[in-house]
């Protein structure tokens, strides 16, 4: 392998630890390729199926879906609100 090749592999290796060990949304359940790469949400994009596979990963995983690494799918408002603005933001609104 040439120098770039190992530098390429390296930051490679990294972002997929660091998206599966690291990062705040590591918590969230889906699939692990999405947690690491945005390919399966760009396909289902360009496929125009991404409410279908958005209803099939909430079949699957629950109320909560990681759908790409920057990306997650909340289907009840009353989960999603604590869990975007914290138990906080609640308790000042009632």
């Amino acid at each position: 392998m040439t120098h770039l090749s190992w530098k390429i592999f390296i930051y490679l290796i990294s972002k997929v630890v660091y998206a599966l060990c690291l990062d705040p949304l590591r918590h969230i359940p889906g699939p692990r390729l999405n947690a690491v790469s945005m390919i399966p949400y760009a396909r289902h994009l360009l496929a125009g199926t991404t409410v279908q596979n958005s209803v099939s990963l909430h079949k699957q995983y629950g109320e909560v879906v990681r759908i790409a690494p920057n990306e997650v799918s909340l289907i009840c408002g009353e989960t999603a609100f604590p869990d975007i603005y914290g138990r906080l933001f609640i308790t000042l609104q009632t």
